[in-house]
């Protein structure tokens, strides 16, 4: 069996010491750093809302680039239709790899916004958070 632990018993505190100066710059400390969460939270958010529009543009290019290529091939699919000894199961093969590219890259994104979306929503929760202990701090 482990040793007992002995306690020492302190004075008690004197509260008398604490006058409400004290008590006042803690309510500062304590709203400083309210407002420094708040602050760090918001920029935050702003980060996702600009990471958001700049994947939605990367995106919005790749699927472009894509659809050019698409284009591009569906015109030799038809010139080699046209033509004698074609070769229109490679450019099928590349036309159905295309497809399956951009089938990707919009699964791709949509993953990633919602992995911003998810974020974004604990972002916003926490500062609802900050702003109900903000509320209850002064009805106290």
């Amino acid at each position: 069996m482990p040793d007992s632990l002995d306690y020492v018993v302190q004075d008690p505190v004197d509260y008398d010491l604490y006058d409400s100066s004290s008590w006042n710059d803690i309510d500062g400390f304590l709203e400083q750093s309210i407002r420094n969460e708040k602050e760090r939270l918001e920029q935050q958010l702003e980060q996702i809302y600009r990471q958001l529009d700049e994947r939605k543009e990367i995106h919005e290019e790749k699927i472009e680039s894509i659809e050019a290529e698409i284009r591009r091939q569906k015109d030799r699919l038809e010139s080699a239709n046209r033509a004698p000894g074609n070769d229109d199961v490679k450019i099928r093969n590349r036309l159905q790899v295309l497809y399956q590219e951009k089938w990707e890259a919009k699964e791709s994104v949509w993953q990633d916004k919602q992995d911003l979306l998810e974020e974004k929503r604990d972002l916003v929760q926490e500062l609802q958070e900050l702003d109900e202990s903000r509320d209850l701090e002064e009805l106290l």
